[in-house]
């Protein structure tokens, strides 16, 4: 966005560490979600590069400083047309290791925000409800049933793959042998796949979070307000100015009837909200019962991918 407004700095490459701290102190000062504070405005800083002398750039900020934090509820914002370009690059589709067929986890909150960026075509001329919101911000009905969740499918098939097995082939060569039902819809497996790695899974971040909160309390209104009332924003956006307040106004515009019951808290002990998702992965790994849980070097080469069927503490 400021490459687009005509940023000084034209030469700005993330990808170099002196740039990305630039970026950041750029995002930590500017970045407000205060109306109040959108008006034009000069501001200054200072370009810091190994071997090279500090220069200092001078440029006015107006809309831009609440524009970029907005995207967080509005990604139509950002050009996303190029976020699927190089994907399974690096790491490739997780597959079974017994039938190869794609076995990702993906919940059914993950399948309800697909389900409503990319609506499948109704069937029988009937059109479903999506989740309890709906991605444009206004609240709607809460859905009939539970959407299913496409790794539950998988391990069915992958149940019946083993458990149904076609029928031989009779002696005349004329009559083909029936097809078993896992081989059959194999194919349609990979095709349902391949359809949802298109879909680019970017939503608002407050029609995630109650997305989120309706599945994870199986739509039961009791466990929906104690969750509504459990929310902690960290990571280096929740140091936005505002930034709480703002996200706590859109949950209880889209969910009026639990006002009251909507609080985001802060992060606990007065800890950085930037480190305290680092700071609970460090006391996760210290604690005594999680031991058993780590993966040594000589079980992963005696079983392979098979040694996470008995070592995970949360299997898929």
């Amino acid at each position: 966005m400021m490459l687009f407004d005509h940023f000084p700095y034209a030469e700005i490459n993330l990808n170099r560490r002196h740039d990305f701290l630039l970026a950041e102190e750029i995002k930590m000062k500017f970045c407000t979600l205060n109306e109040g504070d959108v008006s034009p405005q000069p501001a200054d800083f200072h370009l810091r590069a190994a071997g090279q002398d500090t220069r200092k750039y001078l440029f006015k900020t107006y809309d831009e400083i609440i524009l970029a934090p907005y995207g967080y509820f509005q990604p139509s914002i950002f050009d996303h047309s190029q976020k699927l370009r190089g994907r399974r690059k690096l790491v490739g589709r997780s597959r079974d290791i017994y039938d190869d067929s794609p076995n990702d986890p993906v919940s059914t909150a993950q399948s309800a925000i697909i389900a409503m960026i990319a609506p499948p075509p109704p069937a029988n001329g009937q059109i479903s409800n999506g989740t309890a919101e709906g991605l444009n911000g206004q609240a709607a009905s809460t859905p009939v049933r539970q959407l299913p969740n496409p790794l539950q499918k998988f391990n069915e098939q992958e149940r019946n793959s083993h458990s149904n097995i076609g029928s031989p082939a009779p002696d005349d060569d004329d009559t083909p042998a029936p097809q078993a039902d896992g081989e059959a819809s194999s194919g349609k497996n990979e095709a349902d796949v391949a359809l949802r790695d298109d879909v680019l899974p970017i939503a608002p971040l407050d029609a995630a979070i109650l997305t989120s909160i309706s599945h994870a309390s199986q739509f039961d209104e009791r466990r929906i307000r104690l969750f509504l009332g459990s929310i902690m924003v960290i990571g280096g956006g929740s140091q936005i100015p505002n930034f709480n307040n703002f996200l706590e106004e859109r949950l209880k515009a889209i969910r009026p009837g639990n006002t009251k019951d909507i609080m985001i808290g802060p992060p606990p002990r007065e800890l950085d909200a930037q480190g305290v998702v680092w700071k609970g992965a460090s006391v996760f790994g210290k604690l005594r019962g999680t031991n058993d849980s780590w993966i040594s070097r000589l079980e992963h080469d005696r079983l392979g991918a098979r040694v996470l069927a008995y070592k995970l503490m949360w299997p898929w």
